[in-house]
């Protein structure tokens, strides 16, 4: 995680209950497993391998997806 990882979890749990932070962070884990996977399993497959290590893999998208939906769950549950 890079420091602009942190900024974007920590501005997103601005707007999402505390009560579901924990749900948020279990989303946030498993999305980013199944990118991680996708990304190495493409990569080692289709690609080099290597270029996926030195491009890292994009954990913004799953901190993004599971932000904007703890967003919505805190506007509906609350």
């Amino acid at each position: 995680m890079a420091g602009g990882d942190a900024k974007l979890i920590l501005a997103y749990f601005c707007g999402i209950s505390s009560s579901l932070w924990l749900d948020v962070f279990v989303v946030m884990a498993m999305l980013g497993g199944l990118l991680a996977f996708i990304s190495l399993a493409y990569g080692g497959l289709h690609r080099d391998l290597a270029g996926v290590r030195r491009r890292g893999i994009p954990y913004g998208i799953a901190i993004g997806l599971s932000g904007m939906l703890g967003v919505i769950a805190s506007t509906v549950t609350v």
